[in-house]
């Protein structure tokens, strides 16, 4: 099996990962703690302190936005498309922004919340390194997309776990999160060679190899980030990887820094399978596997499920710890690769 050094080692760029299986405490680590560009990765806090502030009572995710001319910006997403001075609702922009990676969307709710309480919000996870320096303005980032955003593996993995065990702010926030990030349109990074069906929700019933992914992707030129929560049946696994300083610039789909991240967990090339084991005990209900519905922060008193069936198996739950791989459930001995385009 190769190491993560090895998939790395014919990489001509620098690469980080963090990955944690939340059922054991296992991890696995390259140049956890390297400053990498986050690229849209970032989009993550911005999401965070949007669910956080409608938790607060601060803000309602019913309540609309106009587009301004001077929010639309290029790049990724699709509301630079449209007719500035339409208005949409904070849900809408914030999926835009999570499952689109849409730039206008993420620059008005850069406006909305405001930067400094944006990186206060990432400073309050006791996170250092890990900033959004400005809004997508690309005269100002120019090539060196670390001058948008920036994090290290680590850090972002210690995001995402709060996340996944519904530690950050409340349970319902974090389903919320989970929720956004679940419908993810960009699935062609660390997903790229997992048997892995993004529009299956509805056929989980009565399985028990069925794997959920809730992530978030970034890309520039040279650059390829993946911030992923993967959620298996028996455990759940925070994986983070960045890979910049690639030769080859390339927005294509299978540019250099995105085969490597799918290669990461690709066939027989499992870095992470020794993470987890087997499930134990009887399938997980119908219910576990529930698709959710649109996402809100609950009102005071409301019962958590009222607003959104959890997606996860939260650390802690009944499920033994296993001992099979992560990639355990059948993966094809040739996968071809994805023709989507990167996010």
């Amino acid at each position: 099996m190769a190491s993560l050094e090895d998939l790395a080692a014919g990489f001509n760029g620098r690469v980080g990962v963090f990955a944690k299986d939340l059922s054991t405490g296992a991890t696995l680590a390259l140049d956890p703690d390297g400053v990498y560009p986050t690229a849209s990765c970032i989009k993550v806090f911005i999401l965070m302190e949007l669910v956080r502030r409608v938790a607060a009572g601060d803000l309602t995710l019913e309540q609309r936005l106009p587009v301004r001319a001077d929010q639309q910006v290029g790049g990724s997403g699709v509301l630079k498309e449209l007719s500035a001075g339409i208005e949409l609702p904070l849900r809408d922009l914030a999926m835009l922004m999570t499952v689109l990676s849409d730039n206008t969307a993420t620059n008005m709710l850069i406006d909305l919340l405001g930067l400094e309480a944006i990186n206060g919000s990432i400073a309050g996870l006791g996170l250092t390194a890990t900033r959004l320096h400005r809004r997508i303005e690309f005269a100002d980032i120019g090539r060196d997309i670390g001058r948008f955003a920036e994090s290290t593996p680590r850090e972002f993995g210690v995001a995402l776990e709060k996340i996944a065990r519904g530690t950050w702010v409340s349970p319902a926030a974090c389903d919320t999160i989970l929720d956004m990030m679940g419908r993810q349109q960009y699935v062609d990074l660390l997903p790229r060679y997992l048997t892995f069906t993004p529009y299956a929700r509805a056929k989980a019933e009565g399985r028990t190899d069925v794997l959920r992914i809730a992530n978030k992707t970034g890309f520039a030129g040279g650059v390829r980030c993946d911030t992923a929560i993967l959620l298996w049946p028996h455990t759940t696994v925070v994986a983070v990887a960045f890979a910049n300083e690639a030769a080859d610039r390339s927005l294509a789909p299978e540019a250099e820094p995105a085969r490597l991240l799918g290669r990461g967990r690709a066939g027989h090339r499992r870095p992470f399978r020794d993470l987890t084991g087997p499930p134990h005990g009887p399938a997980p209900s119908a219910a576990y596997f529930s698709t959710t519905r649109a996402a809100r922060v609950p009102t005071a008193g409301e019962r958590i499920s009222t607003v959104s069936p959890t997606l996860r198996n939260r650390a802690g739950s009944t499920w033994p710890s296993p001992s099979r791989g992560l990639l355990s459930c059948a993966v094809p001995a040739a996968v071809p690769p994805l023709t989507m385009s990167p996010g």
